[in-house]
């Protein structure tokens, strides 16, 4: 098994308040940047855990329709609004996917 550390996870940057305007900070320096997104937050483009905890008192997230979860999207800044910046910040550069970070990481061990 291989581990990554990774420098965003949206539940967490959820309760930590996070400043959902700009994804400039997590670029700062050379190195991997790994996120970690759930989509459940992607889709209810989460600002808090209000509308999670809303959906998990209603029986869970399994159980809900479309039209349930619907009127609790966030309208706001949230979890999508940052994922959609990261995307495109993204869009310009060389990327990887875990996959490939994995092996780049054994090649440069070996």
């Amino acid at each position: 098994m291989t581990r990554l550390a990774h420098i965003f996870q949206d539940n967490v940057a959820i309760t930590c308040g996070q400043d959902w305007s700009s994804t400039a900070a997590f670029f700062d320096g050379a190195g991997f940047r790994v996120f970690d997104f759930h989509p459940i937050h992607l889709i209810l483009n989460s600002s808090s855990m209000e509308t999670y905890d809303t959906l998990q008192a209603r029986g869970g997230i399994s159980v809900q329709t479309e039209a349930a979860v619907k009127p609790l999207v966030g309208t706001s800044p949230g979890v999508s609004t940052f994922f959609d910046q990261l995307t495109d910040h993204l869009s310009s550069g060389q990327t990887h996917t875990i996959s490939e970070v994995i092996g780049i990481w054994q090649d440069h061990s070996r």
